[in-house]
């Protein structure tokens, strides 16, 4: 997930970070395996029986892995699966279980209307029963890898029982271990794992990011040669990337360690800063934790205005991140400047969707799109609270506040969306480069706060938004009973599943999806009602991990 578009932009800007695998053994091949679970739900063909397809994607997961590890040679392997995952991330996973039960029900061209049903890719989420059965092949899978490969030496599993999603426990690990001289392969191509992987090079210099060659000609470039193996550089992306912030600096080329003599060591913790700061800017992007600004989007060069303005109100000598503290005052100049164009920038975009509504209106009643594309469209066709908000008219501020917030745009609401973005810039970064602050943190809207709004809570000087707590990660039936929609709590124990389905309901059957300012309907919102995940832990009478 991550930012949209950002796989691809980084690719077009960056095309030479693309390069063959040429050696003949690596060290380390850490793999983030949900992806390799969905790969194999979509390669197979479900015939019904639930027990023998279940048994055929755990078969292809281990054959999958095994091929990876013959091609690559590496001394150790890490396989991860996503464990519980702080509320943060939740949301997400609630809102993506919500939209596939949704799409099942609509009679769309890619599903089956002949009666037969699909397996459930809900059950790929921790403490299911399907994720019970992959638990207990994989460990005899761990097992026997080394015997069946000389060349490992190592084999660490992590399964969904320990806390945590897939790549963060994997970052989790280098972080712990000495990775210097040694070079990492990293399974996937996801914004998270390249703003991770960008993280983490002061403690892993060779790293990249692998997968199969057909995903990059996909994503990437057609022309690539599809029996070539191919990774993504990241210490490469990282020079260009400082490069760019960096005018008139000049940048080592080596390699961002941490293990350099005092002088070189004053560099190095510039250039890191500087990294960081660059990933602090995707932030205003979106992620996985954070809406984007409407106002900067990544298709739209909302990369480029956070840059260029990055670049004109700071010094080369002065960051945004210093030694993981935030600092308020840089922030603040930054947004100041964008404040300043944000109504500008609205109404540019305002138009260009205006431009791109009356594009796809036309094709569609040119000829006969499936409701596939329909649907997929929806976002740039259906614009009607837009266009009530519309920016080129006065008082639009407090129509986007009444219609993507569902607040007044009073004081007190406004800190409190301001205060609460703030929280999720802090946990965030903290999230990628360190620990997780708060298990129990969230952002609690669809949208953000406008940023001339934001800037008047940015603190001059150092504050911290979040204490870390020593609240325990959230027990899989707490999180299950938080994402599934309840349709789904079958898959809860029965205890639970009484008491989520004779108790008060603390889900509406009424979805309020919103689409504003989206780009395709996968990037939709579904503006739930607020569900108290301490009372949800009291009511399924479940407190710690087991």
């Amino acid at each position: 997930m991550g930012i949209p578009s950002y796989f691809s932009h980084i690719i077009k800007q960056h095309r030479k970070i693309i390069k063959k695998h040429t050696s003949e053994s690596i060290d380390n091949l850490y793999l983030d395996s949900n992806s390799i679970i969905y790969d194999a739900v979509h390669a197979i063909s479900y015939s019904g029986n639930i027990d023998e397809y279940e048994s055929d994607v755990l078969n292809t997961v281990c054959s999958t892995i095994t091929s990876y590890v013959k091609h690559l040679s590496p001394r150790r392997i890490i396989i991860a699966f996503d464990g519980v995952a702080p509320v943060a991330k939740l949301k997400q996973q609630r809102e993506r279980r919500y939209k596939t039960s949704l799409m099942k029900n609509i009679p769309t061209n890619n599903n089956d209307t002949s009666g037969n049903t699909s397996w459930d890719t809900t059950a790929i989420t921790p403490g299911t029963p399907f994720m019970n059965k992959l638990n207990i092949r994989m460990k005899v899978f761990c097992d026997t890898l080394p015997k069946l490969l000389k060349n490992v030496d190592e084999v660490i599993y992590s399964s969904w029982s320990e806390p945590g999603e897939g790549e963060h426990k994997i970052f989790d690990y280098i972080r712990n271990n000495d990775h210097m001289h040694e070079i990492t392969y990293i399974y996937g191509l996801d914004a998270d794992l390249i703003m991770l992987c960008l993280c983490h090079l002061h403690q892993c210099p060779n790293i990249f990011l692998y997968r199969e060659t057909p995903e990059f000609i996909k994503s990437i470039d057609q022309t690539l040669e599809p029996n070539e193996t191919y990774v993504l550089d990241i210490n490469g992306l990282s020079h260009q990337i400082v490069d760019m912030l960096c005018t008139g600096v000049v940048v080592d080329k080596g390699v961002i360690s941490d293990n350099n003599d005092n002088n070189d060591n004053n560099d190095n913790s510039m250039v890191r800063n500087k990294m960081i700061d660059y990933i602090f800017l995707c932030f205003f992007l979106g992620n996985d934790f954070l809406p984007h600004f409407p106002a900067l989007n990544i298709r739209d060069d909302g990369i480029y205005i956070l840059l260029d303005t990055y670049k004109a109100v700071l010094p080369n000598n002065e960051t945004i991140v210093n030694s993981g503290k935030i600092n308020w005052k840089s922030v603040k100049k930054i947004l100041t400047i964008i404040a300043a164009r944000e109504e500008e920038l609205f109404i540019k975009d305002y138009k260009t969707r205006n431009k791109l509504e009356k594009i796809m209106k036309y094709r569609q009643a040119g000829c006969d799109s499936s409701i596939d594309e329909q649907l997929l469209h929806t976002p740039v066709i259906h614009r009607n609270v837009e266009h009530y908000i519309n920016p080129e008219c006065e008082g639009w501020e407090s129509r986007y506040y009444d219609k993507c917030l569902h607040v007044r745009k009073e004081p007190i609401r406004t800190k409190q969306i301001c205060h609460n973005y703030l929280e999720g810039l802090e946990w965030t970064l903290a999230y990628y480069t360190d620990e997780c602050k708060s298990w129990e943190w969230k952002y609690n809207y669809c949208y953000p706060p406008l940023i001339k709004d934001l800037i008047n809570y940015v603190p001059y000087f150092e504050t911290e938004f979040i204490t870390k707590t020593d609240v325990e990660p959230i027990h899989h039936q707490v999180q299950l009973a938080y994402v599934l929609p309840p349709t789904k709590y079958y898959y809860l124990s029965k205890y639970n599943q009484h008491i989520m389905n004779n108790g008060p309901s603390l889900f509406s059957n009424e979805l309020n999806i919103q689409w504003m300012y989206c780009r395709y309907f996968w990037e939709s919102h579904i503006d739930f009602p607020e569900v108290d995940i301490n009372h949800l832990k009291k009511i399924l009478n479940i407190n710690t991990i087991t």
